[in-house]
């Protein structure tokens, strides 16, 4: 964007006063306030240059648009993956818990303690 308006400024004779901050917070409301105040340019100090500016930057009002969009599509998939993963995680804590509690052997073996060998001979 900060370059979009050098490269517009370099190509117009006229001069402007612009008074620039960039934005972190790419909120719908913080992108539309921005470019209010891009619209609102005044051609030494005369006359506004509302169509001027609109013109040239009614792509890049599109592209942060887009950009907002998508970053709000990967930070909401990302919040996603995390609760499934936490979901998962406490699923198999839970399944863990019952096993251990429930006192299941689940290696097969039998708890006699009878050390005595089984006598399989046929009478």
């Amino acid at each position: 964007m900060r370059q979009k308006l050098l490269d517009f400024l370099i190509s117009r004779e006229e001069t402007f006063n612009i008074h620039y901050i960039p934005t972190n917070n790419f909120t719908r409301n913080a992108t539309r306030s921005n470019c209010a105040k891009l619209n609102s340019l005044y051609l030494n100090g005369k006359r506004r240059a509302r169509k001027l500016v609109k013109t040239s930057l009614i792509n890049e009002n599109q592209l942060a648009i887009e950009v907002e969009r998508k970053l709000k599509n990967i930070l909401k998939a990302r919040r996603q993956t995390r609760k499934r993963k936490l979901k998962r995680q406490q699923h198999e804590e839970k399944q863990q818990k019952t096993t251990t509690a429930s006192g299941i052997d689940r290696t097969g073996s039998d708890d006699d303690d009878d050390d005595e060998p089984l006598d399989l001979t046929i009478k």
